[in-house]
C-alpha cells in the first residue's frame, strides 16, 4: 500500500493535521456524536484510514474521542465536514485538522485547602460552573492576591486532583493527563514489593503535607512510582514510595494510595 504524505504540524499544541487518502471499502473511522464528527475506529486493525494512518506515524496518534474541526481547510457543521470527507474521490488526499478530546472537556473547580474537604466537595457552591480549559485558567488568573497562591481541586471527568499551579491544571487538559498524580483516598490496600517495604519520603502530622510529598514523589516518575500514605499513632502521617510495585497488601486503618494514570501495574490497585 501506499505511504501516507507526512504529517503537517500546526500551530496550536491541542490541534494536529492528517492526511487520509480515500480508498475504496476503506471507512474513514469518524462518526457523528452529538454535535461534533469524532474519531472512533482508531487502531491500525479496525480496518479504518485513520487506523492506517496510526500504523505509519507512531510519533503522532490520532486517539478516539478527537474531534474534526476542518477537512481540506473547511471548518463547518458536523455533517457537512461527514458529507465532504464521503464525497471525496477515490486516491483524493483528505486533509483532517482534528482536536485532542482533553482540550474539548471541560472542569470545574474548588478551593483544596477548606476544612475537610471530602464534605466541602459535595456542596454545589462551593464549585465553579463547568468551564474549557482557557477559561477554567482565566478564572483561576482572576483571583485576589490573597487567594492566588491557594491549591485548589479541579474536577473533569468525574475526577479530582489537586493543583498547586496553573502548570498542573494545564496538564490536566493535555495530552499528558496520565502523568498526572491522582489521589484514591481510604484505599482498601498498599503496595507490597518482593524485598519488602518503600522508601519513607516523608512523615508529618499534616495529611496533606504527607499527601503532597507523595505527588512529588509520583510526578518525579508517573510510570513507575506508587506511593502509600498512612497514619501511624503517635508519629502521624508516613508517605512510603514505591518503584514498580507489583503486589497489594490488604489490611485494616486509614491509608492513601497516590499514582498516575501512566503507572504500569496500576491495574493491580484498581477495585
Amino acid at each position: 500500500s501506499a505511504a501516507q504524505p507526512p504529517m503537517i504540524h500546526v500551530a496550536k499544541s491541542d490541534e494536529y493535521i492528517v492526511q487520509l487518502t480515500k480508498r475504496e471499502g476503506v471507512k474513514v473511522g469518524v462518526h457523528i456524536l452529538g454535535n461534533q464528527l469524532v474519531v472512533q475506529e482508531a487502531l491500525p486493525g479496525q480496518g479504518s484510514l485513520v487506523g492506517v494512518w496510526n500504523a505509519a506515524n507512531p510519533e503522532m496518534q490520532a486517539r478516539p474521542g478527537d474531534v474534526v474541526v476542518a477537512v481540506n481547510g473547511m471548518q463547518g457543521a458536523s455533517r457537512d465536514l461527514a458529507q465532504r470527507l464521503g464525497s471525496a474521490a477515490l486516491g483524493t488526499v483528505m486533509e483532517l485538522r482534528l482536536r485532542r478530546a482533553e482540550a474539548m472537556a471541560k472542569g470545574r473547580w474548588m478551593y483544596a485547602d477548606t476544612w475537610n474537604r471530602a464534605i466541602a466537595s459535595l456542596d454545589p457552591m462551593r464549585w465553579s460552573k463547568p468551564l474549557a480549559k482557557d477559561e477554567l485558567l482565566r478564572d483561576l488568573a482572576a483571583r485576589s492576591k490573597e487567594n492566588a497562591g491557594r491549591p485548589v481541586v479541579v474536577q473533569i471527568g468525574g475526577e479530582n486532583h489537586v493543583c498547586m499551579n496553573a502548570e498542573q491544571v494545564r496538564m490536566l487538559f493535555s495530552m499528558d493527563r496520565d502523568l498526572v498524580p491522582h489521589r484514591h483516598l481510604n484505599a482498601a490496600g498498599w503496595p507490597r514489593l518482593p524485598q519488602g517495604g518503600g522508601e519513607v519520603v516523608c512523615q508529618s502530622y499534616s495529611e496533606e503535607k504527607a499527601l503532597r510529598a507523595a505527588e512529588e514523589a509520583v510526578r518525579s516518575d508517573p510510570r513507575h512510582v506508587i506511593c502509600v500514605v498512612v497514619y501511624n499513632f503517635p508519629s502521624g502521617w508516613q508517605t512510603k514510595r514505591f518503584v514498580d510495585a507489583q503486589e497489594m497488601r490488604r489490611g485494616m486503618g486509614i491509608r492513601h494510595l497516590v499514582y498516575a494514570e501512566a503507572y504500569m501495574h496500576r491495574e493491580v490497585f484498581i477495585e
